[in-house]
């Protein structure tokens, strides 16, 4: 827990206590003019005045939220006691008492001024919010929409192209697109603070209401919000609670994009997640879109990688070959500089975490039955020497699967069978001039992939499976005429 944080719960400690309560009559005048509290509050980019009549009376707050600097003790108290003030409405706000929902809209501006969150809900009793206040704000999420504006410097044209298609792919269930195209989509979405303020309160009080209006919600933009308001593990909570699969989809987007894409999760989140997506790996149709969604290029989302291990352990066999498949496979040389950025471990890396992760967790069969798909695959790739854009290797390769190749010659093949694997690949390199080759390259491409191939089966009585050099046989080292030829 960060400093700001440790005196924000300080100041909730405090405001439990009976003492002084301060009202914010400026405020409620200021909130009291406008035409439309309730339009006030639902604004994507509200009227500045009452944050600004806030702010010029207690600026010590705006300081705090910013980082500038701690409250000094006279500040402090009254901040308490604005706190009182909120924690006696919340307990006590009645419709018939507040018409013009006047009070609640000055509350939430002060909420929002104190930057709070679900952490903040945590540290209050059951009863600490008034149900009647808890229906209304489930209601005004119920109906709440968000809207996505592109920044100046986009053409409309190509807004709102983007714009269509993500409307007929959220209608599709098409995750893959919207998973495509969310990077830009997340940089024009506007939620509004009173949606994070709603949402979290829900969450804390009334997850069950919460998760009901997210049967309802109908936009991808929409559950993104709600679930980019909540802390990790609630937001993995509420999809677990809900049946809609438009929220269970964008729960997860929300933590594999933006701010979390470099960043771990906490060990609560974690675990949800992963019975999230043992849940999820059930169902046939979702799974695949899943899959194909967050696990084509791994190293998108490695907050995932722990999660989806320990999920697959549990996983039917549908799953698991949805997992397989799902992954892009690139040869890339083994001994050269790696792809992605220092930050975060590579495909490679996070696929191997993964399935580090499920080897810990599954039992042999379903270790095999993993292994044997992934070798499967491997085999059909070949390093993808029949595609056009990898025609050649120009070195020893590795690949994405090398964990899980690896895997399969320790735990599915016998000591004898890896030997006469290990043979027939020896020959393969010994023999490679015998075959009728296009070019040189191809030639050279031919005796490389024998090579990277013989690379997880030499691992296999290593402690390191998820290999980071390569190793040359004796055999071929000691050939002298392949020496000159190929070195």
């Amino acid at each position: 827990m960060n400093r700001h944080d440790q005196d924000a719960e300080a100041l909730v400690a405090s405001a439990l206590n009976s003492g002084s309560v301060i009202l914010p009559q400026q405020l409620l005048d200021a909130v009291g003019q406008l035409s439309s509290p309730l339009n006030f509050l639902i604004a994507t980019e509200p009227e500045a005045g009452p944050f600004d009549v806030l702010r010029e009376e207690y600026p010590a707050l705006h300081l705090r939220r910013s980082g500038s600097r701690s409250l000094n003790s006279a500040e402090a108290e009254q901040a308490v006691g604005l706190l009182r003030w909120v924690l006696r409405e919340v307990l006590a706000w009645t419709r018939e008492c507040d018409p013009g929902l006047v009070k609640l809209t000055a509350v939430i501006v002060v909420l929002n001024e104190f930057d709070w969150s679900d952490a903040h809900w945590a540290l209050l009793s059951d009863t600490a919010v008034n149900p009647e206040l808890i229906k209304l704000l489930c209601d005004i999420v119920k109906s709440y929409r968000c809207e996505i504006s592109s920044e100046p410097g986009h053409g409309a044209t190509t807004t709102n192209d983007l714009m269509a298609s993500l409307v007929k792919a959220d209608s599709e269930g098409d995750w893959v697109a919207i998973s495509a195209s969310w990077q830009q989509i997340e940089t024009w979405l506007h939620g509004g603070f009173f949606l994070r303020l709603a949402v979290s309160c829900l969450a804390r009080f009334d997850m069950s209401g919460l998760a009901a209006a997210m049967n309802e919600v109908l936009q991808i933009q929409m559950a993104y919000s709600v679930a980019s308001s909540l802390s990790e593990a609630n937001r993995v909570k509420l999809a677990r609670a809900t049946l809609s699969r438009r929220y269970r989809f964008a729960a997860v987007l929300s933590i594999a994009w933006g701010k979390r894409v470099f960043t771990e999760i906490g060990d609560e989140a974690e675990n949800e997640l992963s019975a999230l997506l043992a849940e999820v790996s059930q169902d046939t149709d979702q799974w695949p879109r899943w899959m194909r969604a967050f696990n084509e290029y791994p190293t998108r989302f490695p907050a995932m990688q722990r999660p989806l291990g320990r999920a697959l352990a549990q996983a039917p066999e549908h799953a698991l070959a949805s997992y397989v498949d799902s992954i892009s496979l690139y040869a890339w040389p083994l001994n050269g500089p790696r792809y992605g950025q220092p930050s975060r471990p590579d495909g490679r890396q996070s696929v191997g975490l993964c399935l580090a992760t499920f080897r810990e967790a599954a039992n042999s069969e379903q270790r095999c039955k993993l292994w044997h798909l992934a070798h499967t695959r491997w085999q059909w790739w070949g390093f993808g020497l029949q595609s056009s854009s990898e025609r050649h290797l120009i070195g020893i390769a590795s690949s994405e699967l090398d964990f899980a190749i690896t895997a399969h010659a320790v735990e599915c093949l016998t000591t004898d069978q890896r030997k006469a694997q290990l043979e027939l690949l020896l020959n393969e390199v010994r023999d490679v001039e015998k075959s009728w080759h296009q070019s040189v390259s191809d030639l050279r491409s031919s005796r490389n992939a024998s090579l990277s191939k013989m690379q997880p089966l030499l691992a296999a009585d290593s402690a390191n499976w998820l290999f980071a050099l390569s190793v040359i046989p004796p055999e071929v080292i000691q050939n002298p005429y392949a020496r000159r030829k190929f070195e």
